[in-house]
């Protein structure tokens, strides 16, 4: 696949993530950092979430996983819309955490579970 491709593939992903994720990009990461939202766009959405073997889902479920075990909580307010936007439940994305408690920590674990209340709040 040439970077025209991952380009316009990466693009079409992120929209779908979340609507105005490549201009959001592109305005977040300027001068030095340009580079970054368009390998942002090009490598990880272009490529890397382009991928055989994983659906979308499944890879949103490993990085909401990812997210809750490394306790990134502001990425994790981000991931859970995108989340219901590929095609995730509400209960799904509890019960992914419920699943997690006891490996990256019952307070954690209750942490998550009112972040996700105050998302899910902010959404209604």
């Amino acid at each position: 696949m040439d970077i025209d491709d991952r380009r316009a593939k990466g693009e079409q992903l992120q929209e779908r993530m979340r609507p105005r994720m490549t201009a959001h990009l592109a305005s977040r990461f300027t001068g030095p950092a340009a580079d970054f939202g368009r390998y942002s766009t090009e490598i990880l959405f272009g490529e890397m979430w382009q991928r055989g073997g994983l659906d979308i889902r499944s890879r949103e479920i490993a990085v909401l996983s990812a997210l809750i075990a490394q306790r990134e909580m502001r990425d994790l307010r981000v991931h859970v819309p995108i989340a219901l936007n590929l095609g995730l439940t509400r209960d799904e994305i509890y019960e992914i955490v419920y699943q997690l408690a006891l490996y990256v920590g019952w307070p954690r674990a209750g942490e998550v579970f009112a972040l996700l209340d105050e998302v899910f709040e902010g959404i209604d």
